[in-house]
């Protein structure tokens, strides 16, 4: 059995991985992987205003795909440790 990890950016949650039990901050990540994770995260709080949404469509277009290969990235590294990460950030992608 794998254990569900969610993709979703929030205010000053480093990695945005989320597991049942919360925020998934030990998650064995390689350091590359971490800091792109921490780069998407920065992107969404720095350009998606809560009120607003995204400003500028290529950007937000640009952070979904980002996002995307970011959950494919982070399954390859976890998988194998038992978990399974899905990209949940539709919401938040305005």
């Amino acid at each position: 059995m794998t254990t569900p990890v969610r993709l979703f950016p929030d205010f000053g949650a480093r990695p945005p991985l989320w597991t049942d039990a919360g925020l998934f901050a030990d998650a064995p990540l390689s350091p590359p992987l971490r800091k792109r994770l921490d780069r998407w995260a920065d992107v969404w709080e720095a350009e998606c205003h809560p009120a607003t949404g995204w400003a500028d469509e290529d950007r937000r277009t640009a952070w979904v795909e980002e996002g995307n290969a970011l959950a494919e990235a982070a399954s390859e590294e976890l998988g194998s440790l038992g978990f399974s990460v899905v990209a949940d950030f539709a919401e938040e992608a305005g």
